[in-house]
């Protein structure tokens, strides 16, 4: 992607009124906002607000047990940071949070990539809610809604999987080569 997609990107997460933007208020506090922003080289955490309450971890070592975040948009500290500095931890994926990757801009082109659960814990009881899977299908198809297939002596990486860039990206990548 451009820098020109992230916007739009931005625009589209920003009209949903399920998705909240988490970000940091200072070391390990976090607060939940209605306001989506993306900018490249960062990795942002979104929050289906539709798939129920967010889990506060206890500390480790702690007699103490897991809570629920009472009010994410009020802001919270966190009591057991995860392995990722600069993100907030709800344990080992959670069905409301989807992360979204921005990598650093370089020659105009930047990649994107979006993490999200899903059903993989099921087996254990954490299955998505169907609102989450609904909004993941909606997200697909918004973004490959403006996306074209890149051949594969194009691609950044040597990786065999799917890649996609929107026009713009696939224009300055291919005057590149």
């Amino acid at each position: 992607m451009t820098p020109e997609d992230l916007p739009r990107i931005a625009a589209w997460l920003d009209a949903d009124g399920d998705i909240a933007q988490i970000v940091s208020i200072g070391e390990n506090k976090w607060q939940a906002r209605n306001n989506v922003e993306l900018s490249a080289g960062g990795r942002w955490c979104l929050f289906h607000t539709a798939c129920g309450p967010l889990p506060l971890l206890a500390a480790k070592n702690s007699d103490e047990p897991d809570s629920e975040i009472a009010d994410p948009f009020a802001g919270w500290t966190e009591r057991r940071p995860g392995a990722v500095p600069g993100t907030p931890y709800f344990g080992s994926g959670h069905v409301a949070i989807f992360r979204f990757n921005v990598g650093r801009m370089r020659d105009g082109v930047c990649s994107f990539t979006v993490e999200w659960i899903g059903d993989h814990y099921a087996v254990l009881g954490r299955k998505a809610p169907d609102a989450a899977k609904q909004w993941w299908g909606r997200l697909k198809r918004f973004v490959l809604k403006d996306a074209v297939k890149v051949d594969a002596k194009l691609r950044p990486t040597a990786s065999r999987s799917p890649y996609w860039a929107t026009p713009r990206a696939l224009a300055a990548r291919t005057a590149m080569h």
